[in-house]
């Protein structure tokens, strides 16, 4: 929900002044020909200290496939139907996770930047919200209200300027309509198309708004009802309306999607699931079996520690 550095997509660093034939271990590296793992470019056509720009030099037929795991709540959409935030509410809890400061030595709270940022400006730095917790209306409080210009120029830039729309409009706490998928993400759908990129998408949530976003985003991209974006009609990217659902037990993870399905007993099928995906779908986790769940799971690779991974698909 703030801006961002953009990174060209696929781009890596590379360095060959100082390189060694031989690794700390003592065994012998990969030649100068060996491809890069982030790129597949073999070094003897790198150039020193570049950063390889993958879209642009590589062939289509060399270009690995993106698989994009989105959250929803406080990332693509500024509301949470958990919590019951509105855009405001939301917002305005967000820059409390975006903005860095410190407790001094005379245990005073002291901030370290004016501008919100995803990364900490400085070494030591901690956002309010690691040290505080969750505040109630945090820009209206006396630490917070040097961000209030901030939340009021971001819920500009968030305000919807067409007729009302039920699925892609929200009204706020302070009776605005406002996106209520970030533009951003949609500009996100048109980059990626316009580089020829072979990539899907798959929301996550922990909450409940994932089937009303995959029917706005049927809206947008069957019907093109977006005003904004009418070209992503066009786009050649099927969607799932149907969510999937991903519950823990203290023995497995099972992903379903769909009544019935085929069982997977390993780890590898699940990452085959999720390669061979196409265009746009969603899940929701089960908090309750996530939480109580002792596998250590990380959400984003659902990397399972037990010795059983199942996988259930429609």
């Amino acid at each position: 929900m703030s801006a961002v550095k953009t990174i060209r997509p696929g781009g890596c660093s590379h360095a060959k002044n100082g390189e060694k034939d031989t690794d700390e271990s003592g065994n012998k590296k990969q030649s100068k020909s060996a491809e890069c793992p982030d790129c597949d470019r073999s070094a003897e056509k790198r150039s020193d200290h570049i950063v390889c720009s993958v879209h642009l030099e590589l062939p289509q037929s060399r270009r690995r496939k993106l698989i994009l795991h989105v959250d929803l709540n406080n990332t693509i959409l500024v509301s949470d139907a958990v919590t019951k935030q509105g855009t405001v509410a939301a917002l305005d809890y967000f820059l409390s996770t975006a903005t860095w400061g410190r407790v001094n030595r005379q245990g005073s709270w002291e901030w370290l930047s004016d501008m919100p940022s995803l990364l900490p400006p400085c070494q030591g730095a901690v956002t309010y919200y690691s040290q505080f917790g969750r505040v109630q209306d945090f820009t209206g409080t006396a630490e917070g209200q040097r961000f209030r210009g901030v939340l009021k120029e971001h819920l500009s830039l968030l305000e919807w300027r067409g007729e009302e729309d039920e699925e892609l409009a929200v009204r706020g706490e302070d009776g605005r309509l406002y996106h209520w998928i970030l533009p951003a993400f949609f500009q996100l759908l048109q980059a990626l198309e316009s580089q020829h990129r072979e990539f899907c998408v798959v929301f996550r949530t922990f909450g409940t708004d994932l089937a009303r976003v995959l029917g706005a985003m049927q809206r947008v991209l069957r019907d093109g009802a977006h005003p904004l974006f009418t070209g992503l009609q066009a786009l050649p990217m099927p969607l799932n309306p149907t969510p999937g659902r991903i519950r823990c037990s203290k023995k497995n993870v099972v992903l379903s999607r769909g009544p019935s399905g085929l069982n997977k007993g390993d780890e590898r099928s699940l990452y085959r699931y999720f390669s061979d995906l196409q265009g746009l779908g969603g899940l929701t986790i089960a908090t309750q079996t996530w939480v109580e769940s002792p596998s250590g799971l990380t959400p984003s690779i659902l990397k399972c520690s037990t010795s059983s991974l199942t996988t259930t698909f429609g």
